[in-house]
């Protein structure tokens, strides 16, 4: 939804910093985001792939044990990242 909505996405924040300089961040990742606009199909897919990529990369670690709780809200997760890449 928020790909459609905005123009464009920008790392100027401070708080972007990780994201930015995360290995996974590409420069090609940084021109797609540079004009949303004009990205087709193919590239939107690009971009929510290295979103989940940079969710799990920058996602603190796990415990040895997770509690069933933990479990299930990231498998839902999980699932609301396929669902967003099959639309």
């Amino acid at each position: 939804e928020i790909l459609g909505s905005v123009t464009s996405i920008s790392f100027t924040d401070p708080a972007d910093l990780p994201i930015k300089d995360n290995d996974l961040t590409t420069e090609e990742v940084k021109a797609l985001c540079e004009d949303l606009r004009v990205l087709g199909k193919q590239d939107f897919k690009h971009l929510l792939k290295w979103r989940i990529h940079i969710r799990k990369a920058l996602s603190p670690a796990k415990k040895t044990e997770p509690s069933t709780t933990a479990e299930v809200e990231n498998e839902h997760v999980v699932d609301e990242d396929d669902k967003l890449l099959n639309e």
